[in-house]
């Protein structure tokens, strides 16, 4: 079982503290908000984050199969 698929919907925002949940903070890193490379290690655990986890999480994001795009039967 992934990492993803053991978390819930209540993971995705914050969690107690205002901290942000491990998968928001995963969802960042894809959207380049934490730098990257040595950087990013040094910035997640900075802010209070174990980033081997984070990678991990952001690891398995990019493993999860694309959704194909919706094709209308009638328009082709």
């Amino acid at each position: 079982m992934s990492e993803i698929s053991k978390l819930n919907d209540n993971a995705l925002g914050e969690v107690a503290g205002g901290r942000q949940s491990d998968l928001s903070i995963a969802n960042e890193v894809i959207d380049g908000k934490w730098g990257n490379g040595q950087d990013r290690i040094n910035r997640l655990t900075a802010a209070g984050y174990d980033a081997r986890y984070i990678q991990s999480l952001v690891n398995d994001i990019l493993k999860q199969p694309k959704k194909p795009a919706y094709r209308d039967p009638y328009l082709g």
